[in-house]
């Protein structure tokens, strides 16, 4: 499984991450450890790479769309001042994991589903129980569109 993806963005997805905030950085080298959720990056100045703990590089730079895995534990290095636009999303992973076990519940319970297969019906109550809305409804609409 790759834990960094590299590419050039689409034209959809560089509109998206330019309206997201920027995060600065001057040459270093640090250990950091990703949380639950992926982070994707617009990188708009300098270059830099990843080491993750296996020894894989993955460099970028200018005009790069990079992706994190979620739980990733890694060496940055920033070779050239930085700045990238980002954003964190709630893993898909963890997303269909949530919907899976919210609707599994609704079955045992006896309460009739419908539209539960090939679907793009997110219960309500679902998106509120989540600090991660905003996220939830991002990819529901992107995948959409």
């Amino acid at each position: 499984m790759v834990s960094v993806l590299v590419r050039k963005p689409t034209v959809k997805e560089e509109a998206l991450l330019k309206a997201q905030p920027t995060w600065e950085h001057e040459p270093e080298k640090w250990k950091t450890v990703y949380d639950e959720r992926e982070e994707t990056c617009l990188v708009i100045e300098g270059s830099a790479y990843v080491e993750t703990m296996d020894g894989e590089r993955y460099h970028f730079a200018e005009g790069d769309l990079v992706t994190f895995e979620p739980h990733l534990e890694c060496w940055w290095c920033v070779e050239k001042p930085i700045k990238k636009h980002y954003r964190n999303f709630l893993s898909m992973l963890s997303l269909r994991n949530s919907v899976k076990s919210t609707l599994l519940k609704a079955v045992r319970s006896g309460k009739k589903q419908e539209n539960v297969c090939k679907s793009y019906i997110i219960p309500v109550p679902l998106l509120y129980q989540h600090s991660y809305t905003k996220d939830i409804l991002f990819y529901f609409f992107y995948f959409l569109s």
